[in-house]
């Protein structure tokens, strides 16, 4: 049920779009207020361990259902969206959705409404950790935040999840942002996240590739990681 090419009936669709967003919430809810009371702050909580939670996640369901292939499982088969781009496409879309995306955290950042529901950026900030915490926090902060999350998240959502979606035509990516954002998020933040992702993903299943959504994404998060750090 979960082969190369195989469409997913829409209960296993959706329990797979949940499993990443439940060991969010587990991480979120579970493991950081016992790594806040061994002293690691939230900055730590967010950027490296929940990031990994959710990545290992992800890697999980994608080892067991790739295709085994000359005895060894074959990732690169499972990934059906990796059609090869020129690129201009790249020099095209990836700023476009890191400008898109840098604009939507700006705006609910300094929207009144929406900011009531967001934690304070101090508390994430890295500029008041200590020096050697700060480098700690950082440095697994880029690579699991900043790089393997990204990456594995397009690996699973859009290239595994997206072309296996239930449904016809323009339908499959717009249902796919939804439930995407449902299983991430509570209201309001659900349509805001919807509203972030929706571009990428039009993009995604336009291009037939997952590599431009997966080099924004990566722009991006560490953008944010480099926001975190002068504040």
């Amino acid at each position: 049920m979960l082969s190369a090419g195989v469409r997913h009936p829409w209960w296993l669709s959706v329990v797979l779009h949940a499993l990443p967003g439940l060991a969010f919430v587990a991480g979120h809810r579970l493991l950081a207020p016992l790594l806040l009371q061994t002293g690691y702050g939230v900055p730590f909580t967010a950027l490296v361990v929940v990031p990994a939670l959710v990545a290992a996640v992800q890697l999980a369901v994608l080892w067991y259902a790739a295709p085994v292939q000359d005895g060894r499982r074959s990732l690169r088969s499972l990934i059906s969206l990796q059609a090869p781009l020129a690129k201009k496409v790249y020099g095209l879309w990836v700023p476009l959705l890191v400008l898109y995306g840098l604009g939507l955290r700006w705006f609910v950042h300094y929207d009144p409404w929406l900011n009531s529901f967001s934690s304070t950026p101090a508390a994430m900030s890295l500029g008041t950790l200590e020096p050697g915490m700060m480098l700690a926090v950082f440095s697994f902060g880029l690579t699991f935040f900043g790089v393997l999350a990204p990456v594995v998240e397009e690996l699973y959502y859009r290239g595994f999840l997206l072309p296996r979606m239930p449904g016809q035509g323009l339908w499959i990516p717009l249902l796919h942002a939804a439930v995407y954002a449902l299983v991430f998020s509570e209201m309001p933040w659900a349509v805001m996240r919807f509203a972030a992702i929706l571009p990428l993903v039009l993009v995604v299943w336009r291009q037939r590739s997952v590599y431009p959504a997966m080099m924004a994404q990566v722009v991006l998060r560490v953008t944010i990681l480099m926001y975190l750090l002068s504040i």
